[in-house]
């Protein structure tokens, strides 16, 4: 396929919901009703293989429990768009359990699926892990201090004025 266009197809009731592909936030809504729509994904695969895909389900903004109304439930559809938006394919169903009596923080699901795309996008792959260098977070509070104290006399001068 020359131009293939992936979208998560959902729809979510009385929940804060995160969904996530390869890590990359795709969707954050706070539902306190409901909702249901298509969501583009192309832009958080990366490139053509497996890819992870992360749900979340969490208690609407305030509450501190999951609502027995909240529910998700999607899928991914492909599309092929090279002349035209035909579809061409679904798969990765999920639908969540209901709740119930069942006091409930957070219900979480992860899963993985296989797209094949035309390119080869660069995000974190090369990165380096925070975690690894030594003194990363005194480095950063270092920089930030001469960086606000430049912003603090910047911005004297122009009261001054």
């Amino acid at each position: 396929m020359q131009q293939p266009y992936y979208v998560i197809d959902f729809s979510a009731s009385a929940c804060m919901l995160e969904i996530r592909i390869n890590d990359y936030p795709v969707i954050h809504m706070n539902i306190p009703n409901q909702i249901s729509t298509m969501i583009p994904i192309n832009y958080a695969i990366l490139e053509s293989g497996e890819q992870k895909i992360t749900a979340s389900i969490l208690p609407v903004a305030g509450q501190t429990e999951i609502d027995k109304q909240a529910g998700l439930k999607f899928n991914i559809k492909l599309f092929d768009v090279t002349n035209n938006f035909v579809f061409d394919s679904q798969f990765g169903d999920y639908q969540s359990k209901p709740v119930e009596n069942e006091k409930l923080p957070v219900i979480r699901y992860d899963s993985t699926f296989k797209a094949e795309v035309p390119y080869q996008l660069k995000a974190w792959q090369d990165g380096i892990n925070l975690k690894d260098l030594k003194n990363c977070r005194k480095s950063w509070n270092q920089r930030m201090k001469r960086s606000s104290g430049s912003f603090r006399i910047k911005n004297m001068m122009s009261i001054k004025r």
